[in-house]
């Protein structure tokens, strides 16, 4: 069972750990970009000092175990273009959640990188399921979770601190499948 950052990669993309010199590509690429966090857990970026601040925050934690986030490379140019990170492991499971520079949106890749952090957390981690969740309007995020194979589970209504309101959250799960044993998760 691995349970820390390990880098990933698929035929397009370098899915890796952070590094201090990725700073000013995230805030760049979309850290600074409203349209990008418009449905995030955290605020826009205002300055190149809180994109550091949150890489040094990750690299502290890149120790710990079930502390899993990584920079999202597109290997042609080298640029880094976003990040997936799974987190809040409990109940054997870990939720996950991305975000991804708007140039590279409707290109396939969001759906590329999360099946490749879904067959590691089930192969190499060995959660029993994967939970995710975004705000209703957050169109894109339902198609990628969805074409992942994410099921929808329920529709909550939670206070999102970093929008400073309500939201209601589409909640889903995925399930890892084994013919040896049965899995029961509450809902």
């Amino acid at each position: 069972m691995i349970t820390k950052t390990i880098n990933l990669e698929t035929s397009r993309l370098l899915i890796r750990k952070i590094q201090k010199s990725d700073a000013k590509a995230m805030y760049t690429n979309w850290a600074s970009d409203p349209e990008v966090t418009k449905y995030l857990n955290w605020k826009t970026h205002e300055n190149l000092n809180t994109t550091k601040e949150v890489i040094y925050s990750w690299l502290k934690q890149y120790d710990n175990d079930y502390f899993f986030q990584w920079g999202i490379e597109y290997k042609e140019n080298k640029e880094l273009i976003g990040t997936i990170s799974l987190f809040d492991f409990r109940n054997n499971s870990l939720e996950i959640g991305y975000c991804l520079a708007k140039k590279y949106w409707n290109q396939g890749i969001m759906s590329e990188v999360c099946n490749k952090v879904i067959d590691f957390a089930f192969n190499d981690v060995k959660v029993d399921f994967l939970r995710a969740k975004h705000i209703e309007d957050n169109i894109a995020s339902r198609r990628v979770l969805e074409k992942c194979g994410f099921i929808f589970t329920r529709l909550t209504y939670e206070f999102v601190p970093s929008l400073n309101k309500y939201f209601n959250l589409v909640n889903y799960i995925l399930l890892r499948r084994s013919l040896d044993e049965t899995i029961f998760v509450e809902r």
